[in-house]
């Protein structure tokens, strides 16, 4: 080989620099991969705010509306995931508007069909700016129409209270 053949030949020099620049590349690629394959599927969401929330049952035969209990387990009837708890069930007749014969709208009672309040305790996160998270992942807010079942009830009811348990 003469001098002219070197002079063309390029020379690849590799610094301290370029090792500790590639190390970190790899280091980050490598942590970014455990940590979306490894670590968020053996981590549950971590629920630490409890809350009751109210649900009213309109206009429900009473035999049906007896067969919620207080301590039963509800479930969401969509996907049969956990709600939560019953803590407290309300009985009352049922409200009815009516047209009396002087033309007016007239709230009544039918003691023939009652209304349920059932209040469950839901363990979830609660944040000001996205609200209530059932269990870190559903939206549960009054005006929500849910429909849930325990092992001896079932219906489709309205939330109209979420309120945080105190501290």
């Amino acid at each position: 080989m003469n001098s002219g053949e070197r002079n063309t030949r390029k020379k690849i020099r590799i610094s301290i620099i370029d090792v500790l620049i590639l190390l970190t590349v790899i280091a980050l690629v490598a942590g970014t991969v455990i940590h979306y394959k490894i670590y968020e599927k053996n981590n549950e969401v971590i629920t630490d705010d409890t809350v009751t929330v109210s649900i009213l049952f309109r206009e429900v035969m009473p035999e049906v509306a007896s067969a919620a209990k207080v301590g039963s387990l509800m479930f969401v009837t969509e996907d049969s995931r956990l709600l939560g708890t019953v803590t407290a069930v309300e009985l009352e007749d049922a409200e009815v508007y009516y047209t009396s014969e002087e033309h007016k709208i007239v709230l009544g009672k039918d003691s023939e069909k009652k209304d349920l309040t059932v209040t469950v305790e839901v363990k979830g996160d609660l944040t000001e700016d996205r609200g209530f998270l059932e269990n870190g992942s559903f939206h549960i807010a009054a005006g929500i129409e849910i429909e849930v079942f325990t092992a001896d009830f079932s219906g489709k009811g309205l939330i109209f209270d979420v309120k945080k348990l105190s501290e």
